[in-house]
């Protein structure tokens, strides 16, 4: 016996005709809604690379991971993007990480959890 799965939820479900990814601003920290889209943007001092990691509201697996280009998308120690056509019922997280170091007093990073903003 078979049973039908229902398609999983994908990113087009939560974007708008007008979708476009830019630099997005440092201020505010956090999510911000706009006009357009939403930026997001959080603080970091020792990251080496962040991903924002986006979800339809009720699943649990993510719709799309958006890395950030550190020479684009930081300034000074805050990371931020702005997703044009991004509907504001969408729910976000982040992924850090860290070039390894053998230094053991250097902070440590997981790629693998999802950081919730605070």
């Amino acid at each position: 016996m078979s049973t039908k799965q229902e398609p999983k939820p994908n990113l087009l479900e939560v974007i708008g005709d007008e979708f476009a990814i830019t630099r997005g601003s440092p201020t505010p920290l956090g999510a911000s809604a706009q006009k357009s889209g939403i930026n997001f943007a959080i603080f970091s001092k020792h990251a080496t690379s962040v991903t924002l990691v986006l979800f339809i509201s009720g699943e649990h697996e993510p719709v799309a991971e958006i890395p950030l280009d550190p020479d684009l998308n930081r300034a000074g120690d805050i990371w931020h993007i702005f997703i044009q056509g991004l509907e504001p019922e969408i729910r976000y997280c982040f992924r850090t990480n860290r070039q390894p170091t053998k230094n053991k007093k250097v902070h440590r990073f997981n790629k693998t959890y999802l950081l919730l903003d605070p």
